[in-house]
């Protein structure tokens, strides 16, 4: 953990550092709030002085330090490339374990060179050289073809490749000593607060009170990064599951004792991945987070634009409550928290219990928002988990869902919805071979009994609402479809169809792998220009939030094979960019010159912009984005950037919200649409899921 001059307000406390975490431990316990309040001032106040006097770069030793440096930084990434010439059509395990860790720690040093900052603990060459060593050491045991870490404890820093955008992404570890790779091994996964300066050299990792639990019980202890400060939403999801199954890979973890827990933004996160995830996690510790959104902004739902509104709650946690079901709940909240407060936790712990579900609540008298820089959370939250294991096969179960990206609970899948842009729910109870079966919204939903949850060698009988919907021996597969729209069933294999991994909106083109198009084919200079600079900055801007930057090529570069392989996100217009120009006919909006042709009519201008995701019409497994015009998002802070757009834009350069609001403040502000909503669910504008902001000129 480093320091510098320039730490924000926000999760990075006065007890976030190493530094500073030796001043906590200094202290004299137990101290009054005020004498708390007295030794936070004072820590701040040491550790400005010592990042002020340790972090101000030395520029006449930068200068003669920096061509050395290079050199060596460009002769690691030489061997990096011909290590994965050398190895990457074999994707062995050694490949898999080590290059990944070879590219991060090459990440690193491209990253600290060129930030030119002395850290705490040693000066810009030794931490460069100290990278380069252990991406070395990296690529020597990859050419051995051992795994690096093999039968190491303690503290590891692993990685992996990140699909979506191709960048290398950490992930931490810590193994207890006791772990015996012969004996399956529960995981506890913590979900980390925010931090406005993290990056892959200043990461949120636990220090030992987190992990001594753990250590104690002989569990793995996994801190995903969270590429940055995502909320753990989108790609920030992605890689929380990306770094369980990568642990997952490398450790003999017991797969009914997941234990998922986070503070603060990771409090959040883990509400989120645990009732969007129903029957992945044997038990769930949210400490101090948010759980409904709009409440804590001060945003009235009925005042929010209908599109927005399912953005907020498709990913609410009080709006997902009913996924809780059987699942085991340990909740924290300091009792005087004011940044997110106690009543966010009151309020989910009220719903729950309306819902008849149980759960474990304490509030943390004369304590704030920051209880998790104490040990005390961690002792009540990890041996709390310990007695759980995950029942695979429920009586009951529930799922309630807004998007089938989001489409499975336990031995339940949602295969399609009735309605797009509205939740659908449902709820199964099994009673003998009997399966009694509630459902809101839904045109059709799979069971998969798989032989455990009823006699395979008698009939089954499903009723639906009341009525029976199916009865008979299952199928060898395990799995019974039950339909409820004729219309789905009869039509869905023909025409596109909305299907996870295909549904929109936006932001889930980024949770797969995506090549951003810079359009090249413009006859105008200043649209060219316009074009390059808004790819441009979407990549740099998706590097300071995701913390990657993501491939790219030209619009004339890309092949038939990327076309296979990847969602396309395409920036200009068909006259501006060579793919757009391929599509155009098959694109629901269409595009003309500075305008975007609607059923409502054209909307054009200079300030006016387009965002849209649809099927690809090249490809229509894999996703097109088109952004086009006008940047959006002028306002919105670089970890919203993506999360409040739906289907399809077309805002101008006014916001949507007062500067100085509470959402401006922890969020930022969107533009102003002028028409927005969602597709059908058979990829269909449809006036019902349209919000038309302002009427076109006729």
């Amino acid at each position: 953990m480093c320091l510098r001059a320039g730490l924000l307000a926000g999760e990075q406390t006065p007890l976030g550092g190493h530094f500073l975490v030796w001043v906590k431990h200094s202290m004299p316990q137990p101290l009054s709030a005020s004498d708390r309040i007295g030794w936070r001032a004072l820590s701040w106040r040491l550790a400005l002085m010592v990042a002020t006097v340790l972090a101000c770069p030395l520029a006449a030793q930068q200068a003669d330090q920096r061509v050395p440096l290079e050199r060596q930084v460009n002769a690691f990434r030489a061997e990096c490339a011909a290590a994965v010439r050398q190895g990457q059509a074999a994707q062995e395990k050694a490949y898999l374990a080590d290059y990944p860790i070879a590219r991060l720690q090459l990440r690193k040093a491209e990253a600290l060179l060129g930030q030119g900052q002395y850290f705490i603990g040693g000066a810009l060459a030794d931490d460069i050289d100290s990278f380069v060593r252990q991406g070395r050491a990296a690529l020597a045991a990859l050419e051995k073809g051992e795994v690096l870490f093999a039968g190491q404890t303690g503290d590891l820093e692993l990685a992996y490749e990140a699909h979506s955008d191709g960048s290398f992404q950490p992930y931490y570890v810590h193994v207890p000593a006791q772990y015996d790779p012969a004996k399956p091994t529960p995981l506890v996964i913590f979900l980390h607060g925010y931090v406005p300066d993290t990056t892959i050299l200043r990461p949120w990792t636990p220090w030992e009170d987190v992990t001594a639990p753990a250590e104690r019980l002989g569990f793995v202890f996994l801190t995903p990064y969270g590429r940055r400060n995502s909320d753990f939403e989108g790609p920030g999801e992605v890689d929380v599951l990306d770094a369980i199954a990568e642990t997952k890979r490398w450790f003999n973890i017991d797969e009914d004792r997941l234990y998922l827990f986070g503070v603060s933004m990771g409090g959040y996160g883990a509400w989120n991945l645990g009732l969007r995830h129903p029957g992945m996690f044997a038990a769930l510790g949210p400490i101090s987070g948010h759980t409904d959104m709009m409440r804590w902004t001060g945003l009235e739902r009925r005042q929010i634009p209908f599109f927005r509104r399912w953005l907020f709650e498709w990913d609410n946690p009080y709006d997902l409550a009913e996924n809780a079901c059987g699942l085991p709940l340990h909740l924290m909240h300091g009792a005087t928290d004011t940044l997110i407060a106690t009543e966010q936790s009151r309020l989910m712990v009220q719903r729950l219990r309306e819902l008849g579900y149980e759960i474990d609540y304490s509030e943390v008298q004369g304590n704030d928002h920051w209880i998790y820089f104490g040990p005390e959370v961690y002792e009540a939250t990890i041996p709390w988990f310990e007695p759980f294991r995950r029942e695979p096969w429920p009586q009951r179960v529930v799922c309630k869902t807004y998007s089938l990206r989001y489409d499975t609970a336990y031995w339940l899948r949602i295969d399609q919805l009735g309605q797009w842009a509205q939740p659908a729910l449902i709820e199964a109870n099994v009673e003998g071979n009997n399966i009694g079966v509630k459902a809101e919204n839904v045109a059709a939903y799979t069971l998969k009994l798989g032989g455990q949850l009823a006699d395979p060698t008698a009939e089954v009988t499903i009723a639906t609402n009341g009525q029976q919907s199916f009865k008979g021996r299952v199928p060898e597969t395990g799995e019974v479809t039950v339909f409820l729209d004729r219309d789905y069933e009869n039509g869905r294999g023909q025409g596109l169809w909305k299907r996870k991994g295909l549904c929109g909106p936006v932001e889930d083109a980024y949770c797969y792998p995506f090549l951003v198009v810079m359009g090249t084919t413009a006859k105008d200079e200043a649209r060219g220009k316009q074009v390059e600079a808004n790819t441009q900055r979407f990549r740099q801007e998706w590097d300071a939030y995701a913390d990657g930057l993501p491939r790219w090529k030209k619009d004339t570069e890309v092949t038939p094979q990327d076309i296979e392989q990847y969602n396309l996100v395409c920036f200009g217009e068909p006259d501006t960019n060579a793919i757009l120009a391929r599509c155009a006919d098959g694109l629901p909006i269409k595009l003309q010159g500075r305008g975007y042709v609607t059923p409502a009519g054209k909307y054009e201008g200079d300030k006016i912009g387009l965002q849209m995701i649809y099927p690809n019409p090249l490809n229509p497994s894999k996703y097109l984005v088109v952004i086009s015009g006008y940047y959006y998002g002028e306002r919105l802070m670089v970890n919203h950037k993506h999360d409040l757009v739906p289907d399809f834009i077309i805002y101008d350069d006014q916001l949507a919200g007062e500067r100085g609001s509470p959402q401006d403040v922890y969020f930022g502000l969107p533009n102003h649409h002028l028409y927005a909503g969602f597709f059908d669910r058979q990829w269909r504008l449809a006036n019902a899921l349209t919000s038309v902001g302002v009427k076109p000129p006729q």
